[in-house]
């Protein structure tokens, strides 16, 4: 009998919405509201901070889009000691879709909890009513396309596995970037890369890469123009089974979006999941354009070769994506030519393919020493490549060692 009273619930949120004269205490005097429900219209900022900007978010329609005819709102019940929000919309399947603990936790009410929600969930209250809108929110930009593009997305696959001509392959310097212009883009992607269809003189190109909890899905994105700096904001997701662990194991992902063309090319960069301060990130020198000598610099970490010595000097190594390769053992400089083939993207933006080194003569200077030895001594037996977005790379050998950036 409580499951079928919830779904009055839903019904009771439709009359609501179509009673736009009446006051909110003549609400719960109309018989199609079941005598547990109340309704206590509150104004969007006594909402729950993350509850109201998500509000925000969904009322706003952009031009081209229908402005929706049926009415969303949201509830607030109370189970086993706890304030849930349920954003409600009227194409949901099932009643505990889109359900939130009070702090923008999601979660899933799986078979073990349903019973128990259906019997002793209480308190519904109906508190907001959604009011689409066309006005774009102050200090706040939306972009009219985006996405989280998965490992195996065709996207990715044509702008990372660099088929047309391999040795085009990058090291991004940063992990997002604002481009403006197609030459902006190719100085990531390269020149034989296919370029996707974008007006840039209509939009501007936000893109990056960034690391969240397996399973997350970005569920939303914005630019807070209202600070001295813009601030890009990424919403990730995923819905919660009680009692279980929240995250574990993590994994890259590739974010793109178009945004109406931006006054400006650089900002801060933010990231969270699941609405949660602990799981807000900042991203590595935020966002910014392209430039000509996009090849992020690596620094070697650690080597199989004499794994106990520790004496190595700074070794650093870029590829421009020119066919070479430079870099400097302690302060002096090297360069050198590459040969790339059957670069490959797998899971979690995960960089595979073959490599050839060749270095060209280098000029040892005073400070060289066992660990720089190793280095140049070896680096012409690299074979092979994995490349963690903009995190790590390994350079590894047929018979097994490895250099690790």
């Amino acid at each position: 009998m409580k499951t079928m009273k919830n779904y009055i619930h839903l019904i009771a949120l439709s009359a609501l919405c179509c009673m736009t004269a009446c006051s909110s205490e003549d609400y719960t005097d109309d018989p199609i509201f079941d005598q547990e429900i109340k309704t206590e219209l509150v104004d969007k900022s006594q909402l729950p901070e993350w509850l109201a900007d998500y509000v925000t978010y969904l009322e706003y329609v952009p031009e081209g889009q229908e402005l929706p005819k049926e009415p969303s709102g949201i509830y607030r019940f109370e189970w086993n000691d706890m304030t849930f929000y349920n954003i409600y919309f009227p194409n949901q399947s099932t009643v505990y879709t889109n359900l939130y603990i009070a702090d923008g936790m999601p979660v899933n009410i799986t078979t073990t909890y349903t019973k128990s929600f259906a019997d002793n969930a209480g308190n519904w209250t109906i508190v907001y009513v959604l009011n689409p809108t066309r006005e774009m929110p102050e200090n706040i930009l939306y972009p009219i396309k985006s996405q989280n593009l998965e490992y195996n997305d065709s996207i990715v696959q044509r702008l990372l596995a660099f088929k047309d001509n391999p040795n085009e392959f990058r090291l991004w310097s940063r992990d997002f970037y604002a481009v403006n212009s197609a030459e902006q883009f190719r100085l990531l992607f390269g020149e034989s890369v296919t370029l996707p269809a974008i007006d840039f003189n209509q939009y501007t190109l936000i893109m990056g890469t960034c690391t969240v909890p397996v399973g997350f899905r970005q569920k939303r994105q914005e630019i807070n123009t209202q600070g001295e700096t813009p601030e890009l904001k990424v919403f990730f997701e995923k819905a919660q089974i009680f009692n279980h662990e929240y995250y574990n194991h993590f994994e890259s992902t590739l974010v793109w979006a178009l945004y109406p063309k931006l006054s400006f090319d650089k900002g801060k960069v933010w990231m969270g999941w699941n609405n949660l301060e602990d799981g807000a990130m900042n991203i590595r020198g935020g966002f910014d354009q392209p430039t000509d000598d996009e090849c992020g610099e690596f620094v070697l970490d650690k080597y199989t070769y004499d794994s106990d010595y520790k004496g190595y000097p700074r070794i650093t190594i870029q590829i421009p994506g020119d066919g070479t390769i430079r870099g400097k053992v302690g302060a002096t400089p090297f360069t050198g030519k590459i040969e790339l083939s059957n670069i490959r993207v797998e899971e979690g933006m995960y960089i595979k393919g073959d490599i050839k080194i060749k270095l060209d003569d280098v000029a040892l200077s005073d400070e060289m020493n066992q660990g720089a030895q190793t280095f140049l001594k070896h680096i012409n037996e690299v074979t092979h490549f994995n490349y963690w977005l903009n995190q790590e790379m390994d350079l590894l050998t047929a018979d097994g060692n490895k250099f690790s950036f």
